[in-house]
């Protein structure tokens, strides 16, 4: 349901199981419902309600005494704090994400987090150290063998190149990404992916492979019935426009 942007119907699986698990008295289930649900309202822009779920859910994995799942929360929750533009904040969930998986040795947990922290940074308008910590992310993605850890921090590195002027190896990581999204079945990340790309071609003036890109990224949504196709299909006609 995430990979394909089915986010409605996976928050109302939610609060299935988040309400079974309340029944039956399962802290552990009631954590992991908190954990998913808060994910599944992050996807909605429904950052608050979202936060209470996650908040919940960290609480009740720390009395089960769940470092690493612990990890798995703040990672949400940094992407909850920079949906509301909080990139300080988010920087520091992520933080203390990594923390966590250091300490518990998970390798691909620490990719996450690292990219986490370069998405934010780029966000903050820190370039350069964005892609400090997506390259580390990078090689521990690798080493994890985790190809969607992969394709999301080469994405995270694309933006990066691309605020820097550094066109060449922008396109470059987005079309690794893609490689690596469309074997997966990423269809969101792969249309979002398409998205930046073509915004890199449009910036060195290839107006053709920026409509190639924009219409690969659209069919994806409208596949998806995602409304984010509305923000291509405007990207769309500005070219149009442009070229007219």
């Amino acid at each position: 349901m995430e990979r394909r942007a089915h986010w409605r119907e996976w928050a109302i699986v939610g609060e299935i199981a988040l309400g079974a698990a309340q029944r039956s008295r399962d802290l552990t289930g009631q954590a992991h419902s908190h954990h998913r649900l808060g994910q599944a309202l992050l996807k909605h822009g429904s950052y608050p309600e979202a936060g209470n779920h996650l908040r919940q859910a960290l609480a009740l994995f720390g009395r089960l005494g769940e470092p690493a799942r612990q990890a798995d929360v703040y990672i949400a929750l940094s992407s909850t704090m920079s949906g509301r533009r909080r990139y300080g904040d988010a920087v520091t969930c992520a933080q203390r994400a990594l923390a966590l998986y250091r300490a518990n040795g998970h390798i691909a947990g620490q990719s996450i987090a690292l990219n986490n922290m370069g998405w934010f940074e780029s966000k903050r308008g820190r370039y350069e150290r964005a892609l400090v910590h997506c390259g580390q992310a990078l090689d521990l993605s690798r080493e994890a063998g985790e190809p969607e850890c992969e394709a999301l921090t080469l994405d995270s590195i694309g933006h990066a190149h691309h605020r820097l002027g550094h066109h060449g190896e922008a396109i470059t990581s987005y079309e690794l990404a893609l490689r690596l999204e469309q074997a997966i079945g990423d269809r969101y990340n792969s249309a979002s992916t398409f998205i930046r790309l073509g915004d890199v071609h449009r910036d060195t003036g290839d107006r053709t492979a920026a409509r190639d890109a924009w219409q690969q990224a659209l069919m994806v949504l409208d596949q998806m019935h995602h409304p984010d196709g509305e923000q291509v299909r405007a990207k769309l006609r500005s070219l149009d426009s442009a070229s007219r």
